[in-house]
């Protein structure tokens, strides 16, 4: 059976943004009527949520002028040719080459060691 207050998380924060239900309320209202460790949770949850509110709104991002200067970079860059190579660093793949190369060989060296020369002694 499955716990009704298993995501009792979701209902607090549906909840503390105005978005909870009659359901959500009741269920959340016997949550907090469960305990009193529930009730100092919900309260931690809305003081949590009362602060970050608060830093919110004391914080100003002016969108536009970042736009305008992620733009203005993107037009320098163009315009001094400024070319950024993606291309991911051969000098790892080359390595790679020449130990399977050499793998390969002295693989092929053991078998022929093996099937040839042991069957004639």
């Amino acid at each position: 059976m499955e716990n009704k207050f298993e995501h009792i998380d979701d209902v607090i924060a549906r909840f503390l943004s105005e978005e909870a239900t009659a359901d959500d309320c009741q269920l959340l209202e016997d949550w907090r009527a469960e305990s009193e460790e529930n009730n100092r949770e919900f309260l931690r949850f809305e003081k949590l949520f009362n602060v970050s509110g608060e830093l919110r709104d004391g914080l100003h991002v002016d969108t536009d002028a970042a736009w305008k200067k992620v733009q203005t970079s993107i037009k320098s860059s163009s315009q001094t040719g400024k070319v950024i190579d993606l291309k991911p660093s051969t000098k790892r793949l080359s390595f790679l080459r020449v130990a399977a190369t050499i793998l390969i060989l002295a693989g092929a060296g053991l078998s022929i060691y093996f099937c040839c020369f042991r069957l004639v002694e």
